[in-house]
């Protein structure tokens, strides 16, 4: 366990998790039940993750605000990094992006599509900042690790041209 916690889990209880074994997971830990191993894990918004929500953010301007399937545009684009497909639906715990609350018929929540939220679009245009790190569970959002907040060019980082990104186009 670590000396002092990162979390407040008074506030907090993910699903099937005992309130006693949360302080375990800042490190990893398998669960005493199931033999699982969990961890908690602190996340930020990466380069990548920016990058996919200007890109939705200029989805939205051109076709409105809906749902849409983002790995499929994302494909569509040429010249865009397949990295940015791998954690964008993670910005959702930021309330920047919202996933449609949809079925498959196999059952699975995970449809694939998505829309950027207004707090999103404000972000993108430097309207707003976010909480630079969010601590998961399980894919579950846990809570705020501390009071820093980032913008979105600190999160494109030396990567990505903030600028660039903004002028380009999607005609």
């Amino acid at each position: 366990m670590s000396e002092q916690s990162k979390f407040d889990y008074n506030h907090y209880q993910p699903t099937g998790v005992d309130q006693s074994f949360l302080p375990l997971l800042e490190d990893g830990a398998h669960c005493p039940t199931c033999g699982r191993f969990g961890k908690i894990y602190a996340r930020g918004i990466t380069g990548a993750m920016a990058y996919a929500l200007i890109l939705m953010a200029q989805y939205r301007e051109k076709n409105g605000d809906i749902y849409f399937h983002v790995e499929d545009y994302f494909k569509s684009l040429s010249g865009i990094p397949s990295s940015i497909r791998g954690d964008f639906s993670k910005l959702k715990h930021w309330g920047l992006i919202r996933s449609k609350a949809e079925q498959r018929e196999d059952g699975s929540r995970r449809n694939g599509f998505y829309r950027i939220t207004d707090r999103g679009v404000a972000f993108v245009h430097g309207g707003t900042t976010a909480s630079k790190h969010i601590a998961i569970y399980n894919e579950e959002f846990l809570g705020f690790l501390d009071d820093k907040r980032v913008t979105i060019e600190q999160c494109l980082g030396k990567k990505f041209n903030y600028q660039e990104l903004m002028s380009w186009s999607l005609t």
